[in-house]
């Protein structure tokens, strides 16, 4: 399957969507196959010669690689929340700004006409 970067993309943002549906896998061979591959490449020990504590350490990051990935895609979910939220919030706020500079130059503007006949009618008497 061929992948072009969209314009205005980086290549590592490209690799992310790429792999992003590639999940570690939950059942009992998988998590077995990782633990013997951070035994192997984490700690760099070999998979026939490792004591408890090694195996506690391969196991502990076998699962933290799992918390991870559900992590961040919590946290990507509630950023593209807030961003819209806040977006949509952004927005409105610009709008009621926008009436209250209206309404706020309007209202200046009669206030300085009414000042400025009061200062005229003041001038003449």
């Amino acid at each position: 399957m061929q992948h072009t970067v969209p314009a205005g993309r980086s290549r590592a943002l490209l690799l992310c969507h790429v792999h992003a549906d590639t999940y570690k896998k939950n059942d009992v061979l998988s998590i077995q196959e990782n633990i013997v591959s951070h035994i192997e490449y984490t700690m760099a020990r070999s998979r026939y010669r490792f004591d408890d504590f090694e195996c506690y350490q391969a196991t502990a990051l076998s699962l933290r690689d799992r918390l991870v990935e559900q992590w961040n895609d919590t946290q990507t979910h509630f950023k593209w929340v807030l961003d819209a939220s806040a977006h949509a919030h952004t927005r409105t706020r610009s709008c009621s700004q926008a009436h209250a500079h209206t309404f706020t130059s309007t209202t200046c503007m009669h206030k300085r006409k009414r000042a400025g006949g009061a200062l005229s009618q003041a001038g003449d008497g």
